[in-house]
């Protein structure tokens, strides 16, 4: 039997091989982890839905007097949510504000389409909350919904979804997706451009807008 002693060079070699294993190992289960969670964010609104249409009152339901009381129950919880949250939000229990406008979202949805602008200003009071939260990346998903659900309704550039470009481009501004936010910010300005007269505050507001993230882009090139 021949017995191979390794010298401090083959043992060295060897070592760090398997520490290479090990740390390629590690890092495919954080990117898988990583990934999974990112997953299950992004079908956060989508199985919110799915499990809101489920509890929807069919059409003859709502024609019945149990059904009319129903939905009255649902609309009046939602009307007790929308007076507690500015509350919460005062006080800073943006996690309980949260809490409490996802249920409010699942109301909106038994209540009404999935694709009515009641559902757009949902996503938008949550991006709200998340922006006063600190949560820049939250906020730009709920926007992107507010804004695609806006868009279909009501076309793209019509005034009655201005506050969802102009909320979407400081969440991007704030998540340094530049380009989304100018494209957003510009949208916001022709709108109000349109709509209201060039020294109007909201018009004025819009191109310091723009150009504080055009700025912001310059820079970070």
């Amino acid at each position: 039997m021949t017995i191979v002693c390794k010298t401090d060079h083959q043992e060295s070699a060897a070592g760090g091989a398997v520490f290479m294993k090990l740390k390629i190992a590690v890092l495919t289960l954080a990117v898988t982890f990583a990934m999974s969670v990112f997953l299950a964010s992004a079908d956060e609104w989508d199985d919110l839905i799915k499990e809101a249409l489920k509890q929807r009152p069919s059409e003859s339901k709502r024609r019945t007097r149990s059904g009319k009381r129903l939905l009255h129950e649902k609309t009046e919880r939602l009307r007790r949510i929308d007076a507690e949250v500015p509350l919460l939000m005062r006080q800073g229990e943006y996690s309980a504000a949260e809490e409490l406008l996802k249920e409010a979202f699942r109301l909106t949805i038994e209540l009404y389409d999935p694709e009515d602008i009641n559902v757009a200003e949902r996503f938008v009071y949550l991006g709200i909350v998340y922006m006063e939260a600190g949560k820049p990346e939250k906020a730009v998903k709920v926007f992107e919904r507010a804004r695609g659900i806006g868009e279909r309704i009501y076309g793209k550039d019509s005034y009655r979804i201005a506050n969802i470009y102009r909320f979407l481009a400081a969440a991007c501004y704030g998540v340094g997706r530049y380009e989304e936010a100018t494209e957003s910010a510009a949208s916001y300005l022709v709108i109000c451009q349109r709509t209201y007269s060039d020294n109007d505050p909201r018009t004025e507001y819009a191109r310091e807008l723009v150009k504080q993230i055009e700025q912001a882009r310059r820079t970070s090139r």
